[in-house]
């Protein structure tokens, strides 16, 4: 005698419907089984069948073992299916490890049911930016908190070849060949009596912002060493001291060693264009560096980063680490915007005639680069900071605007 189902009611293997309504006659069906699919989603949604992009999604683990989850479908055409999770989730572990995978839709009121296999591969950086865009904004603030990588790991391939994605190149474009001024000098005076900015400056297209995804997982690995709870320092040297655009609530002059601040970092949106492309600081290794520090609240850290981020960080201009600033006798760590010679805007040691140049007559989004330098030297004599690289230059620039009325 069979045991008693545990279960009240009648039993499991009693619980059936019958499905009549349809059936599947493959002289009827589109020989492109992606455009069946577009018609048979177009009917499901205008039956109102709940969830009607609820698909489950199911993947292989370790030793070969199956798991399965619902996810919703975000796209379908001729090159596959599209849905978004994170990298650190388990299925997008398992699909790293073995990137193949099965979806199945049910539509019960349509007694449908569509299953799909295939392979799985990346989406392009611009589909999953443009995704994360459209998220409401709680769960954009949410991934934020959480320094989450929500990743484009979704496509299962219909079979159509795409090309690997990569969100940016693994290495900057290659800058203009620079001569040394005493060799150049040797090797034609007269063509070095006059530099060109374009022997300098990179090309407009080297130009290559970050991806929403990359921005979040930059930021990620900074905010690492933060302890939450715990005070959260901020050191500026340049804009960030006269126009912060962030909330702080304790502000101090600080220094820092093994830095100093430099022109040494062009801009093609805020104090440039693409075109003509100004020039901003970086803190470039070597001596040190006076400037402000600047204390977020730890509750605020999470959103004000955030403005920090997309300001500074939109082309991975600069790589943030935490250093050790003296502020009086006490020394505090704080986060710093410091050099990355591996991005495009790096300029490296320009002539100063050049720079000189560039700051008197690039503008961008921002306003003119020379209002940026006045700026940050009108806020270093305020704060009683002297820095004579700095005082020269702009200087420099304003004997250059002069002549040049």
């Amino acid at each position: 005698m069979p045991p008693a189902s545990p279960i009240e009611g009648p039993a499991l293997a009693q619980i059936r419907s019958e499905y009549s309504r349809a059936t599947l006659d493959e002289s009827h069906v589109d020989r492109d089984p992606v455009s069946q699919f577009q018609q048979w989603m177009k009917e499901a949604i205008a039956a109102s069948v709940p969830e009607p992009t609820a698909m489950t999604l199911a993947t292989v683990g370790a030793g070969s073992r199956p798991s399965a989850r619902i996810v919703l479908l975000k796209g379908a055409a001729p090159s596959g299916f599209v849905f978004f999770t994170n990298y650190e989730s388990k299925k997008g572990r398992e699909l790293a490890a073995s990137p193949w995978a099965a979806l199945t839709f049910l539509w019960k009121e349509l007694e449908r049911q569509v299953r799909i296999e295939g392979r799985i591969e990346k989406t392009t950086a611009q589909e999953s930016g443009a995704y994360f865009d459209s998220r409401p904004l709680g769960a954009r603030q949410t991934a934020w908190r959480a320094a989450a990588v929500p990743s484009p790991l979704g496509r299962l391939s219909t079979g159509a070849r795409l090309p690997g994605i990569l969100a940016r190149a693994a290495k900057p474009p290659a800058r203009p060949h620079r001569v040394p001024q005493g060799r150049r000098g040797m090797e034609d005076r007269k063509a070095s009596a006059v530099a060109k900015l374009e022997d300098y400056a990179p090309a407009a297209s080297a130009a290559v912002a970050l991806s929403p995804m990359e921005l979040l997982g930059s930021l990620r690995q900074a905010l690492s060493p933060w302890k939450p709870g715990t005070p959260f320092w901020i050191f500026a040297y340049g804009s960030l001291m006269w126009n912060p655009k962030f909330a702080w609530d304790a502000r101090h002059v600080a220094t820092i060693r093994g830095y100093h601040r430099s022109f040494r970092l062009w801009s093609r949106m805020n104090r440039g264009t693409p075109e003509k492309p100004g020039l901003v600081l970086t803190l470039e290794c070597g001596g040190s560096c006076r400037g402000l520090v600047y204390r977020i609240a730890p509750d605020q850290v999470q959103e004000q980063i955030q403005l920090i981020w997309k300001r500074e960080m939109t082309y991975g201009s600069y790589r943030p680490k935490w250093l050790s600033c003296t502020v009086g006798g006490e020394a505090i760590r704080a986060l710093c915007f410091t050099v990355n010679r591996e991005c495009s805007a790096y300029a490296g040691e320009i002539p100063e005639e050049i720079a000189v140049e560039v700051l008197a007559s690039a503008a961008g989004s921002y306003g003119p680069a020379h209002d940026y330098l006045f700026k940050t030297t009108e806020t270093l004599r305020q704060h009683g900071i002297r820095d004579a690289r700095v005082e020269r230059l702009a200087n420099l620039v304003r004997s250059r605007m002069a002549q040049a009325r």
